[in-house]
């Protein structure tokens, strides 16, 4: 792999590409822990009881 003098004009693009991919990252984090968490404990907590019926009937 030939080694290539970095412009300037690269250096910007590469740090604007990390920049959009850490904004996603974050973004997508916070959204999964966000609003969804609450909600899938609550799912979570239906399941556990429905499982906990079904083995008392048995």
């Amino acid at each position: 792999m030939a080694a290539q003098k970095l412009t300037k004009t690269r250096l910007i693009q590469i740090i604007v590409m990390l920049i959009i991919l850490l904004t996603a990252f974050f973004y997508k984090t916070y959204q999964h822990y966000g609003e969804s968490s609450v909600e899938k404990q609550r799912e979570s907590a239906v399941q556990n009881e429905n499982i906990l019926e079904k083995e008392a009937n048995h």
